[in-house]
């Protein structure tokens, strides 16, 4: 009996520390545009995209998670790229880039990478620990629709990027969206 008032304490402080974390971490939450530079020297802006919604995934080449979700996030990236929609990799501050592009060309990853070897992107996102994968669906105004800590359920995260694109672009990449 006397562990019940310690268990207690320590289950309302977690309660807590989540209602504290989900409360920061709410979708439509506004991300100002910061610039960045991928792998292949390509200035790229992450957030307030001209309307156009884009996807940035935090990842690592030792995380298993990661690694299994990159198949379903180069299909999406080649389903609706050529509608103006981004993926873009962001490598954890921990990874060495080599080992980081080791893995890259191994999958086959065909969206641009960006290293956050200063935690600058990380930061920026509000992301206060490095565990991977994070998955940022970045909306029309750059406000986040979508946030997912481990992997995603790729069926819902479709569903949401179709939701962000216009009507028009929608019908024509849903004949060719094999996965949803």
């Amino acid at each position: 009996m006397t562990w019940i008032k310690p268990f207690i304490a320590v289950l309302i402080l977690v309660l807590f520390a989540a209602a504290v974390y989900w409360i920061v971490w709410t979708p439509n939450q506004t991300i100002a545009a910061i610039q960045v530079q991928s792998s292949k020297g390509q200035k790229i802006q992450l957030g307030g995209r001209d309307g156009k919604p884009m996807l940035i995934n935090f990842w690592a080449s030792s995380c298993k998670s990661c690694m299994e979700e990159i198949p379903y996030l180069i299909d999406i990236y080649q389903t609706w790229q050529a509608a103006g929609f981004e993926i873009i990799g962001v490598t954890m501050s921990y990874d060495p880039p080599i080992k980081a592009m080791e893995k890259a060309q191994q999958k086959n990853i065909t969206y641009p990478i960006v290293f956050d070897l200063d935690k600058k992107i990380q930061k920026h996102f509000g992301l206060r620990s490095a565990v991977t994968p994070v998955t940022i669906l970045i909306g029309h105004e750059g406000r986040i629709s979508y946030q997912r800590i481990g992997k995603p359920d790729f069926v819902d995260l479709r569903e949401q990027i179709k939701n962000l694109m216009s009507p028009s672009i929608k019908q024509a990449v849903r004949s060719t969206d094999a996965l949803g």
